[in-house]
């Protein structure tokens, strides 16, 4: 998991992201977490994994590098 971490917070980093490594960590695994939460309470359908994959990739990329 830690290369998960480190590829994503150099990915933030070029996108302007200026925290820190913990608490990038710690906002990664808040995001995360809610993604895995929206995805589990839907019907399990191909679609709609799919368009929630889409949608919290955004959010998450929103709420991380603003």
């Amino acid at each position: 998991m830690n290369d998960e971490y480190v590829s994503a917070y150099a990915i933030a980093k070029i996108c302007g992201y200026n925290g820190s490594f913990n608490d990038f960590k710690i906002k990664y695994d808040q995001y995360y977490e809610e993604i895995n939460e929206e995805i589990s309470e839907e019907e399990p359908t191909l679609e709609k994994y799919l368009h929630l994959l889409i949608l919290s990739v955004g959010t998450a990329r929103s709420k991380i590098f603003c």
